[in-house]
């Protein structure tokens, strides 16, 4: 529900804890009614602190962690990547204010500080861009501190860089900030509608809220009211799934063992080059939490005159109603996918399982020395026999030349 944005002349007893100064946060939210297109009052910006307060209780894994950088290198940053042992860092340095949930009672300064030394994954800096333009030129100075972090100028730029854990930071920080400047656009559909990122998002959300705390109070008693409402997926391309990837992924070790028996070896003037896309079976559900269930494999040719390939880990859409029918997303770092598990294609001895076939090999592929996919084969299995595009495989670890099963299967099915 929207209601009356107006801001009260005396702001009620309980927005002082919430806001430290009341008075300037009413100010300021004046000045959000002057350029937005939602308008909260101030109750229901309250609500929004509380929100935020239960994001920070309930869902800590999404602040200062990121999704797509590596921790820097140095032993600093190595020494700070868990969140509390920055934390006395960061409230030195004035780039938290646990105080100031919504940053609205924030000076400038502080703002720009918290852009500078506190971690922002992905898009989630976009917030206090919004607030900044409640400072005349604070986008500005952001730009020129940003700029001296980024090429050395500034005699603090490594400490900073550290402070913030992850690698290329401030160089994306900056890049999204040059973006914002020019007018163009940082998000998807779905960051777009998302208040853990965009500060219009939390504005809006805000403004659907009860507009006092007697109807808060009811929509509570009732059931109705929620902090956090998971939001719906972006609209993305559907992948066009082969139904009996579905089959296989309903089966047990049992039934995959005697699917894969019941298949035909791969032979490799049948086997088709370009993508693959994985699907990972046999796991426990809990296990495939804790690393992936769908994957691209690629073959191609390996420049000395026969076949290899890599793995690409995709984003993992846990949330989606139908994980498995949505287009093959990768993970991405320094903005490439990320790749691993590299490996060459050879034949499946006689006296191994899916024997003549064609054998993932990553014993021939460039992997690190220590890197146990280096003694993994995936023999390769048509699930309907003369069917090449969708192939069924399970892992096995070699050690002295004996093959050892895993309860690793999967599917792969060819996507050109």
């Amino acid at each position: 529900m929207t209601v009356s944005a107006a801001v009260p002349a005396s702001p009620p007893w309980h927005a002082w804890p919430l806001f430290i100064d009341a008075r300037l946060v009413a100010r300021r939210l004046q000045q959000i009614h002057d350029r937005a297109s939602v308008q909260p009052n101030l109750w229901q910006l309250e609500l929004g602190v509380l929100r935020m307060w239960h994001r920070a209780l309930f869902r800590s894994e999404t602040v200062g962690t990121c999704t797509d950088q590596a921790v820097r290198p140095s032993l600093r940053a190595r020494i700070l990547e868990p969140r509390w042992a920055r934390f006395p860092l960061l409230m030195i340095e004035r780039a938290v204010a646990p105080w100031d949930m919504t940053g609205l009672y924030s000076s400038q300064e502080r703002i720009i500080r918290h852009l500078l030394g506190a971690h922002h994954d992905r898009q989630q800096c976009a917030y206090d861009f919004a607030l900044l333009e409640l400072h005349p030129g604070g986008l500005d100075e952001l730009h020129t501190r940003l700029v001296a972090v980024v090429d050395g100028t500034d005699l603090r730029s490594e400490y900073l860089r550290d402070l913030c854990v992850y690698a290329g930071y401030h160089e994306e920080l900056l890049r999204s900030l040059d973006a914002w400047r020019a007018g163009e656009p940082l998000f998807s559909e779905r960051e777009a509608r998302d208040p853990d990122v965009s500060f219009e998002a939390w504005l809006g959300w805000c403004a659907t809220q009860p507009g006092t705390p007697e109807a808060w109070w009811r929509a509570v008693r009732a059931g109705e009211f929620e902090f956090y409402t998971p939001l719906e997926e972006d609209p993305v391309e559907a992948f066009d799934l082969d139904e009996r990837v579905r089959e296989l992924d309903g089966l047990s070790q049992a039934g995959l063992k005697a699917r894969f028996e019941q298949g035909r070896p791969l032979a490799r003037a049948d086997l088709l080059e370009g993508r693959y896309r994985g699907v990972s079976l046999g796991l426990p559900r809990v296990a495939e939490r804790l690393s992936w269930k769908t994957f691209v494999k690629t073959i191609l040719p390996d420049g000395k005159g026969g076949l290899g390939g890599f793995n690409v880990k995709l984003e993992q859409d846990w949330g989606a109603a139908d994980p498995l029918a949505l287009a093959p997303r990768p993970q991405r770092k320094d903005g490439e996918p990320v790749r691993f598990g590299f490996y060459g294609i050879s034949q499946t001895p006689a006296d191994k399982p899916g024997s003549g076939g064609v054998l993932i090999d990553y014993r021939l592929g460039d992997n690190p020395t220590l890197d146990p996919m280096s003694m993994v084969v995936d023999p390769l299995v048509e699930v309907t026999p003369g069917d090449p595009t969708l192939l069924i495989s399970r892992s096995y670890v070699v050690l002295g030349g004996r093959w050892m099963p895993t309860p690793t299967w999967f599917v792969l099915q060819h996507m050109g």
